[in-house]
């Protein structure tokens, strides 16, 4: 019997959300970021909107907790784009795993 790897997005998504988060907690923000990006070009790869701008906002969360607020900014623009955009209301509502 072949057995084939299971690739699902939304468990690869879940697990680099959830690994920046803990990072970030951890106050490892530079790591944080690193997960967040990944999440962020996974999430361009599958058209996967909100999951962009989730993983925007925790970007700029991570910025901003190392007083990096220009680079914040993008992060929350492009956020607010991608919602505008898309008509995802609840990421102008939400806090999108913020603190």
């Amino acid at each position: 019997m072949i057995h084939f790897p299971v690739h699902h997005p939304v468990a690869l998504s879940s697990a680099l959300l959830r690994f920046g988060i803990v990072l970030r907690h951890a106050g490892e923000h530079r790591e944080a970021i690193k997960y967040f990006k990944q999440l962020s070009d996974h999430s361009e790869i599958t058209g996967d909107n909100e999951t962009f701008a989730i993983a925007q906002h925790n970007i700029a969360i991570s910025h901003m907790a190392k007083h990096e607020s220009m680079e914040a900014l993008e992060c929350l623009t492009m956020q607010k784009e991608i919602a505008d955009t898309s008509g995802i209301m609840d990421l102008q509502v939400k806090p999108c795993y913020f603190e």
